[in-house]
């Protein structure tokens, strides 16, 4: 059995990894969100939360807060729920950036929601 790889892709014998990647994570947030087509994650806004590891003392993101553009509650992602996807946070991330949602990133946007 022969092994092809592409450049660009991940694969083997058709199987490519980084579109079954971006479906996982296209699926955590269609349904995560309730939204009613995958085209709607364009409309999506999040922001990052972190925290400090106490023995590293080095801050890392815990979670993602997601919400649609115009409704009021965000809905919480753990990064552990990220993770057991198969996805990468910076998979994740680059999927959001992809479709065209927007990272919220102005602070007091975000400290009125925590």
């Amino acid at each position: 059995m022969a092994i092809t790889i592409k450049k660009g892709t991940l694969g083997v014998n058709g199987f490519n990894l980084k579109n079954m990647i971006n479906d996982c994570i296209k699926t955590i947030i269609v349904n995560r969100l309730s939204l009613r087509k995958p085209q709607m994650i364009r409309w999506v806004e999040y922001f990052p939360t972190y925290r400090i590891d106490p023995a590293t003392k080095e801050k890392s993101i815990s979670s993602l807060h997601l919400k649609v553009k115009y409704e009021s509650k965000y809905t919480r992602l753990s990064i552990d729920e990220i993770e057991a996807s198969g996805a990468s946070l910076i998979e994740f991330l680059d999927f959001l950036d992809d479709k065209g949602a927007k990272e919220i990133l102005n602070t007091s946007k975000i400290l009125e929601v925590i």
